[in-house]
Order: C-alpha cells, then sequence, then structure tokens
C-alpha cells in the first residue's frame, strides 16, 4: 500500500473541494482536505492498486460516475515514503513537480521593461510575448516559451554549460510563468545576462510532454529559433543578433505587382553544377551573389528572385531536398549558407533591383525530424494515441499537418514572416499549398491583413489550387494566386491540345 498526497491549487475556488477517486475495483470514495499549504488544499489517500483515476468536486453533488475520473496516477510501486503530486483546475495533467506559480503582471508587461536593439523583431502577433531568444540593448538575451500545459520551465545552453534541472543548483536557469495569450499562464520568459549572439541553447520542460520512463521531461528546440546550432546532434538553436549586419538597401522599395517579372529558383539547383563558380559559392546564398554581379538576372531582365524554400529540413539541401519538408518556420537551412550570408544575398539583389520573396511552407512539417511534434501535449491522452500535440491536427499528402486553425500556433507563423520581413528585409511570400484541403483560410486571411498592415506593399502570393473563391474577397484584394485556368489553358494552347488536371 502507498501513501500519495495529492495537491491541488483550486483556482476554480471550489467552496467545498473533495477529491473523489477510484483504485482497481473500489468504489468511488470522497476525500476531504488533509490540510492546506501555499499551493492549496492537499489530500492523503492510501492507493493499494497499480494505478487510481481521481477528480476534484465542489463538495460531493450527487453519485459521480467513472466518466467523472479526469486524470490518473501510478504511484511508483519501489516508493517506500509517502509520493506526491500537484494538479490544476481545468488542467487534466498530474504533475510529479510543484507547478511554479505565474507572476502577477501580464508577459506584455514585463516585456515593456526591457530594452531591445533596434531592428530586431520581438514577438508580437497576438499580443507581445517575447518568445525565442530576443538580443537585448545593453547585453544579455531574453529567452521565452509558449507552452500552457507545463509545470516548469528551463534554459540551458553554452552560458551556463548545459545544465539543465537536475545539474549545479548555481548554473540552473528556470523560467518565470506569466499570463500571456487568452490572458492566461503559458508565457515562459528570463532574461539570462551571460547569454550572447553565437550561443546555443534548448529549452527543459517539465509537465506537459510525453512521460519519458515516468519524468515527463523534454528537451525543446526552440519553435521559434532562427538557425540551429551544431551541437546537441544538431537539433539546438543558436542566438542571432540580426544587427550585426550593416544594411546598405536604404531607399529601397518593393515594386508594384502588376510591373513583376518573376524568376523562380532553387538556391542549391542554381548554382551548385557552375563550373565558373568557387566551391565555397556552390549551392549557397553566396553563389546567387556572384551570379547577381554578373549581371545573369540583369540580361533576363527580370526582377524578382521567388526563392523555393530555404528553412531548415532534415536532409540535405539540394540533393536530397527541395526544402518542401520544413523542421521550423524560422530557421535559416544551413546547407544553403548563415543568416548573415541570406541577408548579404537579400541586401545585393536589393542593389541591382531585384526583389526577394521566399517560398513559406506552413501546411505541414517533415516527419523524419519533426521538432515541434508533441512538444506541447493539450490532454495526456494524446501520448498513447500518437497524437502530435497543439501544433498538428491530421495529415497531409507530405507530412503531418500543422494546426494552423488554432489562434496560437497561427501567431507562431504570422511571427515568422514577420521576422523575415524586418530582420532579413524580403519583399514578401509565396505559400505552398493553401488549398483548404491542407490549411485553414482563416488563417491565410489573417496572415495577409496583418502583414499588409505591418509591411505595406508587401508581395504575397497563394498557391491556391485549385482556385478557391474565398480568398478573392473583393476581387483583386493584394494576394497574388498561382491559377490553375491560366495554367492548364496555356499549356493546352502550347500542345495544341488537352491538358490533363492532376487535381482530376
Amino acid at each position: 500500500m502507498a501513501t500519495t498526497i495529492v495537491h491541488f491549487n483550486n483556482a476554480r475556488r471550489y467552496r467545498r473541494p473533495v477529491l473523489v477517486w477510484c483504485g482497481g475495483c473500489q468504489e468511488l470514495q470522497p476525500v476531504e482536505p488533509t490540510g492546506t499549504d501555499a499551493f492549496g488544499p492537499f489530500y492523503e489517500i492510501e492507493v493499494e492498486s497499480e494505478q487510481f483515476e481521481f477528480t476534484f468536486r465542489d463538495g460531493v453533488l450527487g453519485d459521480p460516475d467513472m466518466s467523472a475520473l479526469q486524470r490518473s496516477f501510478a504511484p511508483p510501486p519501489e516508493a517506500n515514503a509517502p509520493v506526491e503530486i500537484w494538479c490544476q483546475s481545468g488542467n487534466p495533467f498530474v504533475y510529479q513537480v510543484c507547478p511554479r506559480q505565474p507572476d502577477r503582471r501580464h508577459a506584455s508587461e514585463y516585456l515593456r521593461t526591457l530594452r531591445f536593439k533596434e531592428g530586431v523583431y520581438v514577438p508580437g502577433s497576438g499580443g507581445l510575448s517575447g518568445l525565442g531568444a530576443t538580443v537585448l540593448a545593453e547585453a544579455g538575451v531574453l529567452f521565452g516559451l509558449y507552452h500552457p500545459t507545463a509545470a516548469r520551465v528551463y534554459v540551458m545552453g553554452d552560458f551556463n554549460d548545459w545544465n539543465g534541472p537536475d545539474g549545479d543548483p548555481e548554473k540552473v536557469v528556470e523560467l518565470r510563468r506569466y499570463r500571456g495569450w487568452f490572458n492566461t499562464a503559458n508565457t515562459w520568459l528570463t532574461v539570462v545576462d551571460k547569454a550572447k549572439a553565437g550561443d546555443e541553447y534548448q529549452f527543459v520542460v517539465v509537465g506537459g510532454v510525453p512521460s519519458n520512463g515516468g519524468t515527463s521531461t523534454l528537451e525543446v528546440t526552440d519553435p521559434y529559433a532562427r538557425v540551429l546550432g551544431e551541437t546537441r546532434s544538431g537539433l539546438c538553436a543558436a542566438v542571432v543578433d540580426p544587427t550585426e549586419y550593416e544594411w546598405r538597401d536604404e531607399g529601397w522599395q518593393t515594386p508594384l505587382p502588376s510591373d513583376l517579372i518573376v524568376y523562380e529558383l532553387s538556391v542549391y539547383g542554381l548554382t551548385a553544377g557552375l563550373d565558373d563558380l568557387p566551391d565555397r559559392r556552390k549551392g549557397r546564398f553566396s553563389g546567387v551573389v556572384e551570379l547577381m554581379k554578373d549581371g545573369y538576372f540583369e540580361d533576363l531582365g527580370i526582377n524578382l528572385l521567388a526563392l523555393m524554400p530555404i528553412t531548415e529540413v532534415p536532409s540535405q539541401q539540394g540533393p536530397e531536398s527541395l526544402g518542401y519538408n520544413p523542421i521550423l518556420p524560422m530557421t535559416v537551412e544551413r546547407d544553403l549558407g548563415t543568416p548573415e550570408g541570406l541577408r548579404a544575398m537579400v541586401d545585393a539583389a536589393h542593389g541591382h533591383g531585384l526583389a526577394i520573396i521566399l517560398d513559406k511552407v506552413f501546411n505541414h512539417t517533415s516527419n523524419r525530424a519533426n521538432l515541434l511534434w508533441q512538444t506541447v501535449l493539450e490532454h495526456p491522452d494524446e501520448e498513447a494515441r500518437n497524437e502530435g500535440g497543439l501544433y498538428f491536427a491530421g495529415e497531409t499528402p507530405w507530412g503531418n499537418r500543422t494546426a494552423l486553425h488554432k489562434e496560437d500556433v497561427q501567431n507562431l507563423f504570422i511571427d515568422a514572416c514577420k521576422m523575415w520581413l524586418q530582420e532579413y528585409h524580403v519583399d514578401g511570400f509565396r505559400f505552398d499549398a493553401t488549398s483548404t484541403m491542407y490549411m485553414d483560410h482563416g488563417f491565410v486571411i489573417r496572415l495577409a491583413r496583418e502583414l499588409q498592415a505591418f509591411r505595406p506593399g508587401v508581395i504575397l502570393v497563394a498557391e491556391n489550387l485549385p482556385n478557391e473563391s474565398d480568398l478573392n474577397l473583393e476581387g483583386y484584394n493584394g494576394i497574388m494566386q498561382w491559377s490553375c485556368l491560366f495554367h492548364h489553358k496555356m499549356k493546352a494552347l502550347l500542345r495544341e491540345g488537352q491538358y490533363l488536371d492532376w487535381h482530376a
């Protein structure tokens, strides 16, 4: 028989908080609080079965049935001392550590006390959040993670010798919990004074993640990572200071949509096989810059380069992938160059009269190396059902479908676009596979409106195949589209016959 102490925060302010539990074939048993501590009421129960189910009630109202038992816990069989667990109102998770109490301030209030470098994008879609790794004006880095079901969050990296929650207590860095989106305690923030650009890091999340042998602890790559690092199997993130690059494109004006002559290219595909390029520039951003200097694009008469995806993929970019199996929405593909190299390419393009748009794949992620999978569980059962958690909902032909119908997931991808606009000076985006089969159109419309407000004149292209009318709310509304009808008619004319629609 094991003694289990159950702590409850009683955030719903039950007048008479009662724990109702059942172990094995036992009858449902109501238990009054044994006492109260700083977290809230706690209960002591003697468990004979391997697992028990339980819930909390405001008094014993009628006869609760098994469907009311919202939580379950299996005490360690070797436990010699009482086992403690913690629960929160409206949250089905059972924690084996005491959840951190939220700060009294809202995240936006705290963030307004900090000074950021001019030119750095501070995530603000859905409200100022400060997520990711953001360099500060004087020194240090702000680290932020969105996680609505975590009990504790830590950050470890080069700045603290990679000490996680079980490391040297003097070096452990724990994030504070703030109210964020939806005015709930879901935003974790801290400033690390010793951190700097180039430092590699990872978050460590306790609770709200897969059980992992009973620890419910997971090392998490930053969803807002600007670039991935080289340590931790190459799955950590690295701090980037976008202000280190000195831009020379003052006065640049993005061409009007009606004036665009577009050249779509793969950075690797265009440059990897060019014999007159040095090997160090083949397949990289710097190789495209050399073509600009040689007048290659000027001779073609184009004024916009549409880059195929340049965010990180798990396989080698170019020989094995065209970039349509992304890992994260903000990371620069290391096979193509560095964030500084990308900035230099955009800067050079503007100097040669060329606009730049990026192909963004938001409808799915790679299944081979899915860094967002189950990093935020919304319910404990998602682990057993092998569901992806917060960021995923279903599948596409290419990978797990992102849950773009959720506002908090939308915020991540909208923040990504704003970051590319502000920190890389790109002129716009082409969005891959925006059909409602793969992407929520409420998100596409919100995305367009926010980006047009953030950067008037931004170029937006939707691969809306087949052409669904709901993206043409007012006829031409600033979102250009790939047109099936035009494509099919042109191919039929060129072939002097019928073009077979691949969607048929």
